[in-house]
């Protein structure tokens, strides 16, 4: 039956590393020195040589990821992140603020897969977000009065030399 694995660039370059250990094992040298050599350890090296011993190079080729096939496909984790994008507020949540408990409702909506919401942050993660607090502010707070005071009241300060540089 032929492999019809595809592998990553990321899977690749640990199969040539892999392979041109191989090489060095057929030369003759230590596995002390193959693990120096790559920089890995000497368990790591030890496991190539007994593959490489057993199967030859095709041991050492880059084989598909084992364990469970993610359930959500990253084409609709793109059509949750686009409903994300728009807000929860567009989803119909009263406030603008998205919680992992909201999103793991969206991902249910949308996919018909459900998240714990201990675990939605993980795919977030994938999609590139992170999480993030919202500052706390004073509800009173005037941006133009501060906005004013750092333009012409801070300066002047920092001339007197009251305070360091620092604002």
């Amino acid at each position: 039956m032929k492999n019809t694995y595809k592998p990553n660039e990321r899977a690749k370059r640990l199969e040539a590393r892999r392979l041109k250990a191989a090489a060095y094992f057929k030369e003759g040298k230590p596995q002390i020195w193959v693990a120096g050599h790559f920089n890995v350890s000497r368990p790591t090296v030890h496991d190539w040589y007994w593959r490489w011993q057993k199967k030859g190079e095709q041991g050492l080729k880059a084989t598909k990821p084992s364990g469970v096939k993610p359930k959500l496909l990253k084409s609709k984790l793109k059509n949750v992140e686009k409903i994300l994008l728009k807000g929860p507020e567009k989803a119909g949540y009263a406030t603008p603020l998205w919680t992992l408990p909201r999103i793991a409702e969206v991902i249910k909506k949308e996919t018909k897969v459900s998240y714990h919401p201990g675990h939605v942050s993980k795919i977030m993660h994938m999609l590139g977000w992170s999480s993030q607090r919202p500052a706390r502010r004073a509800k009173e707070r005037d941006e133009k009065a501060i906005a004013l005071w750092k333009k012409n009241t801070w300066p002047a300060i920092l001339k007197k030399g009251l305070v360091s540089a620092q604002p």
